[in-house]
């Protein structure tokens, strides 16, 4: 395949083979030699045309990887970002604009990190930059690349990765259809990995699949789609940080959920110090105590909840010297659970 000219490559379509992306590459970069193509122009084409990869788990290779950094190393200016400074305002083009070249910058150079050593150039230009903004989002690259590397891509077969990209779209075609969604969205093959009971996709809208990240649609309060390994059951992950979604959706395939249990001995020598705490009659304390003489509270624990409401009474007791501690226990899900 050859092409000719710049504009040529915009008419390409997505789903393009590795070793037939290399060498678009190729002539894309001579065109750019040729036509002394700005970097804020050549950054958008280069990532647009690496975006239109086949998602089939494939990865530049380090003979295009290498010519692809040489070539941002001699066209990035840090200065740039230098107007990049104070406060973000979105009524800014310029400043939307320099944003946006960034982060095409960012996507680039991790999309070539697999096989190209990319950190020694990102730490000569950390150690050069005097932009708060700049250094942040080098140091941001550098931490996601280290982090990928120190946890390398699950080896699942095709076959599986076929089927569960097919179970997703199914399940995203029916939502589309039945609940008349306005964007048909897709799963995205790449993005796949594998927990015990389910596996977890990255999505996008369908004609957004050979776009950039960095020019798909964002979504505000949902991550990926979760699967459960018997394809009955789909959710979408939440976005709030520090919650084990995959935890809390392997509960429901197995149609458990966790509840907090907090367990309170029961002593008459200690019955003015319970009702004190609890707050209850003699008879109604004596009413709680069960056959094996004590006091159990339990309470539903739902993704967002961190203390039970019994929180409290168990902190005073251990105040008052009865020693009790609230747990998070496992159970079957009832409609009867309280």
């Amino acid at each position: 395949m050859n092409i000719k000219k710049t504009e040529d490559f915009k008419e390409l379509k997505g789903g393009i083979k590795i070793n037939t992306l290399e060498e678009l590459i190729f002539q894309l970069l001579n065109l750019f030699s040729i036509n002394k193509t700005s970097f804020s122009v050549g950054i958008e084409s280069l990532n647009d045309l690496i975006s239109l990869k086949r998602h089939d788990g494939s990865v530049l290779s380090s003979k295009i990887g290498k010519p692809i950094l040489n070539w941002i190393d001699s066209k990035y200016d840090s200065k740039v970002f230098e107007k990049k400074s104070g406060s973000y305002s979105s009524d800014n083009e310029e400043l939307e604009r320099l944003i946006f070249i960034m982060d095409l910058t960012v996507d680039t150079i991790f999309k070539i990190n697999h096989n190209t050593d990319v950190l020694p150039f990102l730490k000569s230009r950390l150690k050069t930059s005097s932009n708060p903004y700049e250094s942040s989002q080098i140091r941001w690259l550098i931490d996601w690349i280290n982090e990928t590397n120190a946890n390398p891509k699950q080896k699942i077969s095709d076959d599986i990765l076929d089927e569960v990209l097919l179970k997703t779209n199914e399940y995203f075609e029916l939502e589309h259809k039945t609940q008349k969604k306005p964007r048909l969205l897709c799963g995205l093959r790449e993005s796949i990995k594998e927990h015990k009971l389910c596996y977890s996709i990255d999505w996008c809208i369908k004609t957004e699949k050979y776009l950039s990240r960095v020019k798909r649609t964002g979504w505000v309060g949902v991550g990926e789609l979760m699967v459960s390994k018997l394809y009955d059951k789909f959710q979408r992950m939440g976005s709030s940080p520090g919650i084990d979604w995959i935890h809390f959706f392997e509960l429901d395939v197995q149609d458990l959920e966790e509840y907090f249990y907090l367990e309170i001995p029961y002593e008459k020598e200690n019955i003015l110090k319970l009702k004190s705490v609890i707050k209850c009659s003699t008879n109604e304390l004596v009413q709680m105590v069960n056959s094996e003489q004590k006091i159990i509270y339990t309470e539903p624990k739902i993704w967002n909840s961190h203390f039970p409401e019994f929180q409290e009474i168990a902190d005073e007791l251990n105040k008052v010297g009865i020693e009790c501690l609230v747990e998070t226990k496992t159970r079957k899900k009832a409609t009867n659970n309280v």
